[in-house]
């Protein structure tokens, strides 16, 4: 009996080690949007990214559009991976955009607007791009940290196993404004994908890019070099490694204040 008395005691006398020994903060993972966001606006990097505030208001409709029809063809494409027939794909992408068109707080009272991103998705499916059997990952995750210990993460929309030695990256743009096959090969995302799904497949000695236009019904394809990807890759990395060294993050107001999420907290916005 007196032992256990002590021994309640001298745990009393312990300090708590929850309260008392500071806690290993967990890696920042970065990425082509991270980076460029630092790049454009450290204080804006540290609401989106350190903080991870909730937008102060919504982005653009226009934005909020594209993430619409990008969760549409997201749905057709993961039940695609199943076996699922274009009519399937068709109702799983119908079904994901009205969800979706909802949960981005898009207007109601335009029904035109939501009606022709429906016909969008559907001419999309219906089109047939991929089979099943071509699909590696559907809105993948890219993740590596052997870049020079900075740690990368990426989410690529489509990806897809061209023959026993090519990888293509896919990438949905809802504009009917198509990039140049020069402005594709010195892309920044394309070029992370790509080095990333070197990483993941080290079969893959092609890596192909695409960007899908669905308004346009086209596709811009380029294949993507090692000098770029690795190129890519070092310039990211020092962008990153600024990134986590920064305490301040002092703000750059200029006229991307005028679409700022958190503009309204900042005392140096602009807009």
């Amino acid at each position: 009996m007196a032992l256990r008395h002590f021994l309640a005691r001298l745990r009393n006398l312990l300090p708590a080690r929850a309260a008392s020994e500071p806690t290993t903060p967990a890696a920042r993972w970065h990425s082509v949007s991270s980076c460029r966001e630092y790049a454009l606006c450290p204080r804006r990097y540290r609401y989106s990214y350190v903080e991870r505030l909730a937008p102060d208001r919504l982005v653009p409709d226009s934005w909020r559009y594209g993430t619409v029809v990008h969760r549409a063809l997201e749905a057709a494409y993961r039940v695609r991976v199943a076996g699922a027939s274009t009519l399937e794909m068709e109702e799983a992408a119908v079904a994901a955009l009205h969800r979706a068109w909802d949960t981005e707080r898009l207007p109601d009272d335009d029904a035109a607007w939501r009606d022709r991103a429906e016909r969008l998705v559907r001419r999309t499916v219906a089109a047939e791009l991929v089979r099943d059997d071509d699909i590696l990952g559907v809105e993948h995750r890219f993740r590596v940290r052997t870049y020079g210990g900075v740690a990368f993460t990426g989410y690529a929309d489509l990806v897809l196993r061209r023959d026993s030695h090519t990888v293509e990256i896919v990438d949905h743009k809802i504009t009917r404004n198509a990039a140049d096959r020069r402005t594709l090969k010195q892309d920044q995302q394309l070029n992370l994908y790509g080095w990333l799904a070197k990483n993941e497949w080290p079969w893959a000695r092609r890596i192909l890019a695409t960007h899908h236009y669905p308004p346009a019904s086209t596709t811009v394809t380029v294949e993507l070099t090692e000098e770029s990807m690795e190129s890519t890759m070092r310039d990211l990395a020092r962008t990153a490694r600024w990134a986590a060294a920064d305490a301040d993050y002092h703000p750059t107001p200029g006229v991307h204040c005028g679409h700022c999420p958190w503009a309204a907290r900042c005392p140096a916005a602009t807009c």
